[in-house]
């Protein structure tokens, strides 16, 4: 598709797409004595190192041009904590190697060809006017086309877009705290797959959660990118746990390994309605919810990892405000946002944000907003909090997967042998690194939170301040000023 001042011409290729778009995918296989191998901005081996670190031993890329010995990558998605986004590296030192050729190229149907919207991208519907379709392309997807704009759903009855399919999702629920502090509210814990089932329904006054998960290109991290990456972090016994359920998920027998996401809700003082925190795909059964609770105010983007899909909300509610960090990873979703969008510090986000302690979180050039909602002392979090118990072998508080099983060999994969309450591959930070963290974490502290909420961990904290304390130091406590 060729895109020219709102007006696209449609294009047919005239080779076969593996031939045009097939990249290259490498896997780091040194530096994991090192927490990685060294990132350098610029192509020679004396240019300045990269300020976001390292590239983790595991991580796998894709190649954008080799010269000689040295390899400019991109950092494939799903990885956060990884290292920078993009750079360049030596493929082998001293004869040694420190990254090998994935086995086979793994074709992806996004070209950087400007101007055109890539065959195999996955775009967000803004409206529909007749046969033409308004979208916003979702993030993640480099040299897929413009971010928004115009085009035709399809040319002489040729489809030129389908629909995707819905994701799952489940009804806003209240968020389960202990008994004694609040006032009970109606709670379902089948959406959070990981949860037990409680014998009393609890609550907590203005704040809600909600999870969706899809396996469907556009949502998140496939089955296929997630398992094999959860492969290389299992050994014998586990590594065929893993291969047995892959293939009982392709003969349809059970479920994908793919993250459930969730949602955050909270009431907005004084003006009412809901301020949603990582969203999830709005659905009809959704909308009503919100709608009940007085619609959408303010939607908080609390990184590039979890936003893909603010768009439908922001099409159902156009006046609600939308908080991005302003980090240089969220300027193309800022400006598909357009007059929506603000940064967290100006005053039109400042007033939104009322009722909210907030701060950034840099991990390694990865920044997150995190929330903490001021009337029930709930923090709001997404990629810096896994686990939702302060007792790292409690399984109900670990990553949340669509099934049990996945969880399971997820925690050992990554989680059993880490240091921290965090996976393996996100404990490589530098000493420069570790020092925002290190700075902003007393302040997260200081708001004394009574639980934690997460977009990644299997339940909501329920042990009071004590306990949430205990997850955040658990999470980023050995990181050094």
């Amino acid at each position: 598709i060729l895109a020219q001042d709102q007006d696209f011409l449609f294009l047919v290729p005239h080779c076969p797409l593996s031939e045009v778009c097939s990249m290259q995918r490498w896997e780091v296989v040194g530096g994991s004595d090192k927490g990685g191998i060294l990132v350098r901005k610029g192509q020679a081996t004396k240019s300045e190192e990269h300020p976001g670190g390292r590239l983790a031993t595991g991580a796998t890329v894709e190649e954008i041009e080799v010269v000689g010995d040295r390899l400019h990558y991109r950092l494939l998605p799903g990885q956060v904590g990884a290292g920078p986004a993009t750079g360049w590296v030596s493929i082998a030192l001293k004869d040694k190697p420190l990254l090998q050729k994935c086995a086979t190229p793994q074709s992806t149907p996004l070209q950087a060809v400007p101007g055109r919207l890539a065959t195999g991208a996955t775009v967000e519907e803004i409206e529909v006017v007749g046969d033409r379709l308004h979208y916003r392309l979702l993030p993640g997807q480099v040299g897929a086309g413009p971010a928004t704009g115009w085009v035709s759903i399809a040319l002489k009855d040729k489809p030129l877009l389908q629909k995707c399919a819905t994701p799952q999702s489940t009804p806003l629920q209240a968020v389960p705290v202990p008994l004694e502090q609040l006032t009970l509210f109606p709670f379902d814990c089948s959406a959070s797959h990981n949860a037990e089932k409680r014998s009393t329904p609890q609550g907590a006054p203005g704040l809600w959660e909600t999870s969706a998960w899809s396996d469907e290109e556009g949502f998140g991290v496939g089955h296929q990118g997630l398992f094999e990456f959860m492969l290389k972090g299992l050994r014998k016994e586990a590594k065929a746990q893993a291969e047995e359920l892959d293939a009982k998920y392709k003969k349809g027998e059970f479920p994908p390994c793919i993250y459930v996401e969730r949602m955050m809700a909270a009431e907005v003082p004084k003006t009412g309605g809901l301020l949603l925190y990582s969203a999830v795909p709005i659905t009809p059964e959704l909308k009503a919810d919100v709608d009940e609770k007085g619609g959408c105010k303010v939607i908080v983007v609390p990184n590039s990892e979890h936003s893909r899909h603010q768009g439908g909300w922001m099409q159902a509610y156009p006046e609600a405000v939308v908080v991005f960090h302003g980090g240089d990873d969220v300027k193309p979703m800022v400006e598909a946002a357009g007059a929506q969008a603000c940064l967290l510090g100006s005053e039109a986000a400042t007033k939104a944000l009322q009722g909210f302690d907030h701060a950034v979180l840099d991990m390694g050039g990865f920044q997150e907003i995190v929330l903490c909602h001021q009337k029930t002392k709930s923090l709001f979090t997404s990629d810096s909090i896994y686990l939702g118990c302060a007792d790292k072998e409690d399984p109900s508080g670990w990553k949340n997967h669509t099934a049990p099983e996945w969880t399971r060999l997820y925690f050992k994969a990554f989680m059993e042998k880490s240091p921290s309450h965090l996976p393996t591959y996100r404990c490589f930070l530098g000493p420069d690194q570790q020092k925002p963290i290190a700075s902003t974490l007393p302040t997260i502290l200081a708001w004394k939170p009574q639980r934690v909420l997460s977009s990644r961990s299997g339940k909501t904290s329920e042990g009071g301040a004590e306990d949430a304390k205990k997850i955040l130091i658990g999470h980023w406590g050995w990181c050094k000023a």
